[in-house]
């Protein structure tokens, strides 16, 4: 049986783990509002608040795991579910439930995000292939003959 304070610092790490996750997740629906948005100034302030965000998130994880192997058992999901099956405890099992959601959400939103930035990027080649044809120089320009003008690679001010 784990001591109290082995209970009570996992409960502790794994309540600190799903806090950070839900900033987290609201750092990925600030993301999509901006992406939807179409105003991306603020994309880079967002990708850096979240990378804060996991570095954050990765030593709970860690800590969480040290603390299961510690304890004897794997050092994974596998084991605090193995921990959790040991040894119930309703207040731990709550919070590594909602931290699993988060962890679902943060998923999924991820990767909505993704599909978001993949069709921003989808966008963005298009209006670059729109606008470096209109650049090219077409057959259908006509000279002061009314005939039509052949390219000569300068510019329309440069024979005036």
């Amino acid at each position: 049986m784990p001591s109290s304070s082995l209970t009570n610092e996992l409960a502790a790490v794994i309540s600190a783990e799903a806090a950070e996750t839900a900033v987290f997740i609201s750092l990925l629906q600030e993301e999509q509002e901006v992406l939807q948005s179409g105003k991306v100034d603020n994309l880079e302030v967002v990708a850096g608040k979240k990378t804060e965000s996991l570095t954050r998130l990765a030593p709970f994880a860690m800590h969480r795991n040290r603390i299961l192997a510690d304890a004897g058992f794997a050092s994974d999901r596998v084991g605090i579910d193995s921990w959790l099956e040991a040894h119930p405890d309703d207040a731990i099992r709550e919070v590594w439930q909602r931290l699993q959601a988060g962890a679902r959400e943060a998923r999924e939103l991820n990767r909505i995000n993704g599909e978001l930035i993949q069709m921003r990027i989808q966008q963005n080649t298009q209006i670059l292939d729109v606008l470096l044809s209109a650049s090219q120089p077409r057959g259908s320009l006509y000279g002061p003959d009314g005939q039509p003008a052949q390219f000569s690679g300068t510019r329309i001010i440069d024979s005036a």
